[in-house]
């Protein structure tokens, strides 16, 4: 009885120590529960940007080449094939050769030229070391050193691999079990997923400023000045405004004035004349297709933004070739009302007279100022004879001898 007893007190001594021992653990397991929510919580706040970042850099080139190829078939049905010819093409190469100069070739990018069908101008980087170029950006009325400029950006983008970064910030449970398993073979099924959110949701603006900074190193590097990217921007921003388009990817980037203050700002009297100088170029290179059409829209913009009267009377000269003399004359009446004695409005006003209207009375008096403003005018000469000899004056012959000289 007294073994009984003493072996009784010693179960219950276990038994006690043992509920003892599973109800500290169900206090250290509801600790450590909470620990964990708190853990996770604060991860979702602050640390993704951060655990993406190492994450990424961690990922194999194999697998970052993978991720790359499904990221371009995906995109295979949003975009055109590009119609760019060689040249056009060997021009932005040569950009690209630029930035990369010293770079190993196995280990540079490749760019992949796509269209977007008449819509935004555009670039933008994919894993596995590929840049997309659109068309309208290549045709967009830019210097060398402004393509350079956005490839600068877009390398950026591919060093600081921003698109796996957006990927795994994207999937919380992808960063978490890429984090603590190190099995990264996940990502690839992902990868469809990377350039639909960079068209439709853009990287973050700390992504784009940080790249932003790689693009300022790099072009002063290559001896490139930053001032570039400042101007492409500002082209960048007003084809947006043209197309009167909105674009998610164009809106996630830092403001334009806070971009182009990091290379070096632009005045508000510069950012116009930069705009207006590239309706310029555009209506010019135009003209020069017969595309009178697409002369005038850039014409109207011009104006729109900053009139004078010699916007006024090449606007007139596309009213003209499109055959509407009326609208020719009231542009005329606008460009001679800010500027009076203007040689080109009456040169202009005696053409439309004369191979417009008919009226060689009326032509040969505008073509008689046009010389009297400009006695050097081979063009005015032109007028003056040709509304001459329709009204069988003689001094007609003088006069076209005289424009063939100025000629």
């Amino acid at each position: 009885a007294i073994v009984d007893a003493a072996l009784g007190e010693r179960q219950q001594g276990r038994g006690s120590r043992l509920i003892h021992l599973l109800e500290s653990q169900q206090r250290i397991a509801a600790v450590a529960c909470l620990l964990v929510i708190v853990a996770i919580a604060a991860l979702g706040f602050y640390g993704p940007p951060t655990l993406a970042r190492i994450v990424a850099r961690r990922v194999p080139v194999d697998v970052d080449q993978r991720i790359g190829t499904a990221a371009l078939a995906t995109i295979r049905p949003y975009f055109g094939e590009s119609s760019l010819t060689a040249s056009e093409r060997e021009r932005v190469q040569k950009q690209l050769a630029r930035l990369l100069l010293g770079t190993p070739s196995t280990t540079g990018p490749r760019i992949e030229f796509r269209t977007m069908n008449g819509g935004l101008p555009n670039a933008f980087a994919l894993p596995g070391n590929v840049i997309i170029v659109t068309d309208e950006l290549v045709r967009l009325p830019a210097t060398d050193d402004e393509i350079a400029a956005v490839l600068a950006h877009e390398l950026g983008h591919l060093e600081k691999r921003h698109g796996l970064q957006s990927l795994l910030r994207g999937s919380f449970a992808l960063l978490i079990v890429a984090a603590t398993t190190g099995d990264l073979s996940a990502l690839t099924s992902f990868a469809a997923t990377i350039p639909l959110t960079i068209l439709t949701a853009g990287y973050s603006r700390e992504l784009e400023r940080e790249a932003d900074r790689h693009a300022l190193d790099l072009l002063r590097a290559r001896g490139i000045k930053p001032r570039a990217f400042t101007t492409v921007l500002v082209k960048l921003e007003d084809a947006q405004v043209s197309l009167q388009r909105n674009s998610t990817y164009l809106s996630t980037h830092p403001p334009t004035e806070e971009r182009t203050a990091l290379f070096g700002g632009i005045t508000p009297a510069e950012r116009l004349a930069l705009v207006t100088d590239s309706w310029h170029d555009e209506a010019k290179t135009a003209v020069g297709r017969q595309d009178h059409a697409l002369a005038l829209a850039n014409y109207n913009r011009i104006i729109a933004r900053s009139p004078t009267a010699h916007d006024y009377v090449l606007r007139a000269k596309s009213h003209f070739a499109l055959l509407d003399n009326v609208s020719a004359e009231a542009d005329i009446k606008k460009a001679l009302a800010l500027e009076p004695e203007l040689a080109e409005a009456y040169e202009t006003r005696a053409e439309v007279l004369a191979f417009g209207a008919r009226n060689y009375t009326d032509a040969l008096t505008a073509a008689q100022k046009a010389v009297a403003l400009a006695p050097e005018s081979g063009v005015a000469f032109a007028f003056l004879g040709y509304a001459e000899m329709m009204k069988n004056d003689k001094a007609a012959a003088t006069d076209l001898d005289r424009a063939v000289e100025l000629s």
